[in-house]
């Protein structure tokens, strides 16, 4: 079956401006591949309602049709909630539930991801799968609804099993990100339904040059009233990203791709936004590129061991350590590379203030950009950084933190197998039928 002839294919429409309440926008962070993700922002009624025709319905399948480690996720929409999504992501409709459920788990199986790694174009981490070339998509549909519904009871009972250790994986996730919170003496309010906010004039002709409603939502002016009580904290001592940096000449710096690279299958290991992850790099999954262009083209952002890395382009905010078993690598322009005065602050624990909520509220705010959000070099700078004045309480945080990612990479490595036993068994079903 091609998905030209038999499926509604549709991609999303982007607000000039997003709202603090109203309904919500799918964007590509929101697919996850395991399930949609509601934290997101909203589109205004007005809005909404003057674009019908981009409202999506129960059962409908979003496949994420853009960016490196983004491209070709693939969820449902499996509740009635009014929503829309970006044109980024593509939405599929069919009218019958038990369809919509087996094309969900065939574009997420290899049969579906061999074809959209193959049909996606484009370079320097853009790479798009436009809406001619998910036309071409060929879906294997059993001729017997039986069998059909065979395989989706059988994938969704294998997901079941799955999604427990994902569940657990969050837990621990969460823990870890309130690690630095709970050691600061940091805690926040519950988030309001905000239907509306006022701003001084002043804050707004006087301090910046952002005019969205965004930029002064009431919840970042409370991160960062929670960082200025933390000045007068016996111990503990706030500064800016800036202030913290070594005395180098690469103590800020970003990478690029190559002009028409092309990865080999041995070489330094190239780290892009999909690679890290909270507290981690995940080297195994990195591209390669030649070591003339590392030491060349790409040596002011050659990586050393406890270099801190953090994201600042689509999946932003997200920061690792370069472990001391890592020598060589090197980055793209999506991540930026920090080296600290490891005198004032130890870089691990660093990381672990970047991924905490303190700091995702300042980065969250400080971002620009639509569909692509992205935040420049000022505003890493700016960020602002409470931390221990004892370096040894700096490094027990850490290693709190490092303790709590172990088990969270195993519980995720855990997950990973189950779902890959599970699209086996997908595979497996649909070649007996075949056959």
């Amino acid at each position: 079956m091609n998905l030209a002839i038999s499926l509604n294919q549709k991609r999303g429409k982007s607000p000039k401006v997003y709202v603090t309440e109203g309904f919500p926008i799918i964007k590509v962070i929101n697919i996850t591949g395991h399930g949609l993700d509601w934290n997101t922002d909203f589109v205004s009624s007005i809005f909404f309602n003057e674009n019908k025709e981009y409202h999506l319905k129960k059962y409908d399948v979003l496949v994420c049709c853009t960016g490196v480690g983004s491209l070709g996720k693939v969820d449902i929409l499996e509740n009635e909630t009014c929503c829309i999504t970006v044109p980024e992501n593509a939405f599929l409709r069919v009218e019958d539930p038990l369809l919509a459920y087996y094309i969900l788990y065939f574009l997420r199986s290899r049969f579906g991801q061999t074809q959209i790694e193959r049909l996606a174009s484009g370079g320097t981490g853009q790479t798009h799968l436009y809406p001619e070339d998910l036309k071409r998509i060929q879906i294997l549909i059993p001729k017997s609804k039986e069998k059909m519904q065979e395989i989706v009871e059988k994938i969704q009972g294998q997901e079941e099993e799955a999604n427990i250790k994902l569940e657990e994986t969050l837990r621990i996730e969460e823990r870890y990100n309130q690690i630095v919170l709970d050691e600061l003496g940091v805690t926040f309010t519950e988030e309001p339904v905000i239907s509306y906010f006022s701003v001084p004039r002043d804050e707004f002709e006087n301090k910046t040059n952002r005019l969205d409603a965004h930029f002064f939502d009431p919840k970042y002016y409370e991160a960062m009233e929670v960082i200025h009580k933390l000045t007068d904290k016996e111990g503990i001592k706030v500064s800016s990203l800036g202030k913290l940096l070594a005395d180098s000449e690469t103590k800020l710096t970003g990478g690029a791709t190559p002009k028409g690279a092309v990865y080999p299958l041995e070489g330094i290991p190239f780290v892009r936004v999909q690679n890290v992850k909270k507290g981690r790099i995940d080297v195994e999954g990195a591209k390669r590129i030649e070591r003339r262009i590392h030491v060349g083209l790409l040596k002011r952002s050659k990586l050393k061991p406890m270099d801190v890395l953090l994201t600042i382009t689509g999946t932003y905010g997200i920061s690792a350590v370069v472990p001391k078993d890592l020598e060589e690598a090197n980055i793209n322009q999506h991540i930026v590379k920090i080296e600290v005065n490891q005198d004032e602050i130890d870089p691990c624990y660093l990381s672990c203030f970047l991924n905490s909520e303190v700091s995702r509220r300042q980065t969250d705010r400080a971002v620009t950009g639509g569909t692509r959000p992205a935040l420049d070099y000022p505003a890493v700078r700016s960020l602002t950084i409470a931390y221990p004045e004892s370096l040894a309480k700096q490094r027990r945080i850490a290693h709190r933190a490092d303790d709590l990612l172990k088990r969270m990479i195993q519980k995720q490595n855990e997950y990973n197998e189950l779902t890959e036993k599970t699209y086996a068994i997908f595979s497996d079903m649909l070649n007996r039928i075949a056959n």
